[in-house]
């Protein structure tokens, strides 16, 4: 299933507002993740200071882009991915 992704711009800003992880699908590493251990993931990945630990597809290079909001998606928000009506799934604005 392809994750969802919504951008606008703001004068020189981007913007990008994208799902991380959906609770109980598989993901292309073949692994999924409980709601409840999902709704720890954004706490810790701010936590850790991980903000600007961004790559592309999992390549180990870092990119330019940074988290600037982390959240977790309410369920069956109508502003979000359909996805959302499984629950809970962070999202991030860059």
């Amino acid at each position: 299933m392809a994750k969802s992704f919504k951008s606008y711009t703001s004068g020189e800003y981007h913007y990008v507002f994208g799902e991380v992880y959906v609770p109980n699908i598989v993901d292309t590493d073949g692994e999924s993740m409980t709601a409840e251990d999902i709704q720890k993931m954004p706490h810790a990945f701010i936590a850790n200071g991980l903000v600007k630990s961004l790559n592309t597809n999992h390549n180990h290079i870092l990119n330019a882009a940074e988290v600037i909001e982390s959240f977790i998606a309410r369920k069956n928000d109508p502003d979000l991915s359909p996805r959302t009506a499984h629950g809970v799934l962070p999202m991030i604005r860059l």
